[in-house]
């Protein structure tokens, strides 16, 4: 098991482990693209929720697992681009599990109310963009929509995540 210097799983912005290199693939989420292999078999699809470190996982929490496949790309992976520098700004008050609990919420929110073509066409286009322009993506799309169909995380998503 790789931990960090901390002893966490989840990689911290200033991570040890993460060459200058690594720096420059993950800005570019480029690192992620190991990941086509898993949409080729077929274990992964292009839109739907992230997959996550299995210690970190409360299985209750997973119910749309059972609807839709993990994937390489959601509403939570865009709004959440930067989970380690948000991790490190809240860490006095929120855990990774409060986030995780978010991005169930958000995951659960997309199968119920949002799935479909014209949704994952808008999240690969949202995905492009947000690798140039996060804090546009954010804050004229993702952030109000979320806010307003997930008041209970309106104040965080304001807050943390522009």
């Amino acid at each position: 098991m790789n931990q960090s210097v901390s002893g966490k799983r989840i990689t911290e912005p200033d991570d040890k482990r993460i060459t200058t290199w690594g720096r420059v693939l993950r800005s570019l989420k480029l690192d992620e693209m190991p990941q086509l292999l898993n949409i080729i078999k077929g274990d992964m699809v292009f839109v739907g929720p992230r997959p996550e470190v299995p210690e970190y996982v409360i299985a209750n929490q997973f119910k749309y697992l059972n609807v839709i496949r993990p994937g390489l790309s959601d509403f939570a992976s865009i709004l959440l681009r930067d989970e380690s520098r948000i991790l490190m700004e809240v860490e006095d008050q929120y855990t990774y599990h409060d986030l995780l609990r978010l991005k169930c919420d958000i995951a659960d929110y997309y199968v119920e109310r949002k799935m479909g073509y014209i949704t994952d066409i808008t999240i690969v286009i949202y995905t492009a963009l947000s690798i140039i322009f996060p804090q546009i993506i954010n804050k004229s799309f993702i952030i109000p929509q979320l806010k307003n169909d997930l008041p209970q995380w309106s104040g965080f998503i304001k807050k943390h995540c522009n």
